[in-house]
């Protein structure tokens, strides 16, 4: 479905409540196949939904390794702080998901 849309020119970085774009929803749900679709097709990695939470601080959140992967290579900005002043290092960290929380500071999220 997603390929379809993207086929058919649908906007990457369209919101809906609350910001919520396609990415930061794939994202937050842990769908690392659509993330690499929407960033392929060019879709904003560091656009934050209304709240300021990323889609890499949503992967973080919830512990999506593969996601969290794909938004590094991809650009994200690592050391995000717009929600709550909380890094996606530090709510992989409290969340424990210590593979995300590996990730990222192998990456240089401080």
């Amino acid at each position: 479905m997603v390929e379809a849309l993207i086929a058919a020119g649908a906007d990457m970085d369209v919101t809906v409540l609350q910001g919520v774009t396609p990415l930061s929803m794939a994202a937050q749900e842990g769908e690392a196949a659509v993330v690499v679709a929407l960033l392929k097709a060019g879709a904003s990695v560091n656009k934050a939904r209304r709240s300021g939470a990323t889609p890499l601080y949503l992967a973080a959140q919830n512990g999506h390794l593969a996601v969290v992967v794909a938004l590094i290579k991809a650009g994200a900005n690592l050391n995000e702080t717009r929600f709550m002043s909380l890094t996606p290092l530090y709510l992989a960290e409290e969340m424990g998901h210590e593979a995300v929380y590996d990730a990222l500071l192998e990456a240089g999220a401080k």
